[in-house]
């Protein structure tokens, strides 16, 4: 028990060091009005080139269901993470904070889900929200 106690600190420590530091992560997005797929043909793309788009993108940052159907926002430290299970195909960085903040906020979810692919580690919006207390004091 004080094996997991320490374990559970140092995670502690660690989030608050990543939020502090303005950490960016890499987040999975839903293209919400297939604007983007629609329109992105990867076989003619070519690099430095400009995508017009004929309607707006709207995105929203991908969301998971648990086994009881509850949704949680997936938190990602790394593309090796990431990859090992399936999400959104459009990736983009995003502040730590930001989605702990929306893991928070959105009344549609209970939390947030560290790892949901290989080892979850689930934080609740209670546990966020003494997180993001001290954060912003």
């Amino acid at each position: 028990e004080e094996r997991r106690t320490h374990y559970f600190v140092n995670f502690l420590n660690a989030m608050t060091k990543g939020i502090n530091s303005e950490l960016v992560v890499p987040m999975p997005f839903v293209d919400v009005n297939n604007t983007f797929n629609a329109a992105f043909n990867p076989e003619n793309a070519k690099i430095g080139e400009t995508l017009q788009l004929k309607e707006e993108v709207r995105l929203r940052m991908d969301t998971m269901k648990d086994s009881n159907g509850n949704l949680w926002i997936p938190l990602f430290f790394n593309s090796e993470m990431l990859h090992k299970g399936e999400t959104a195909n459009i990736i983009m960085p995003v502040n730590l904070v930001d989605v702990l903040k929306l893991g928070l906020e959105a009344e549609e979810l209970l939390g947030v889900v560290i790892d949901p692919f290989d080892r979850p580690f689930t934080l609740s919006k209670d546990l966020l929200g003494k997180v993001l207390f001290d954060y912003e004091g």
